[in-house]
């Protein structure tokens, strides 16, 4: 399996934060035009599941399990 570059993550990171303030209806319709517009489905791929995932209730760490079945293999950077 090839992970994504770094350029595919960042695009997902930003388009996450424009979606962060929206409401799931907005936000689905937001994805839903830049599909049409023709986005990358690894971007869209990625985006539906970084929007599905819960907040952290509490600050993390390297192997702690975060949402369903995700683990946090390395710390990458902090904002």
């Amino acid at each position: 399996m090839k992970l994504p570059e770094e350029q595919t993550w960042l695009r997902v990171e930003a388009l996450a934060e424009g979606l962060s303030g929206l409401s799931e209806s907005d936000a689905a319709a937001r994805v839903a035009q830049l599909a049409a517009a023709g986005e990358s489905p690894t971007v869209l791929t990625l985006l539906g599941a970084w929007i599905a995932l819960p907040p952290p209730s509490a600050p993390v760490g390297i192997g702690d399990e975060i949402g369903s079945g995700y683990t946090l293999r390395e710390k990458l950077g902090e904002g």
